[in-house]
């Protein structure tokens, strides 16, 4: 569960911006790895604005 505090519409957002900006890395280098990368990085973003701190995987 997200956190009460937290504005839904402001962590699309950062989702959305995350994942475009990592697939901007991958389209100037096809060898990144996209997948890998938008998971860790949804993952810490995810682990700061859930309540019992898990992420995308709970705990």
């Amino acid at each position: 569960m997200v956190r009460a505090d937290v504005d839904p519409d402001a962590l699309g957002r950062a989702l959305v911006a995350c994942a475009d900006g990592l697939t901007t890395q991958w389209l100037m280098d096809p060898t990144f790895d996209l997948v890998e990368h938008v998971r860790e990085h949804f993952d810490l973003l995810m682990r700061s604005v859930v309540t019992d701190g898990g992420g995308l995987t709970p705990p």
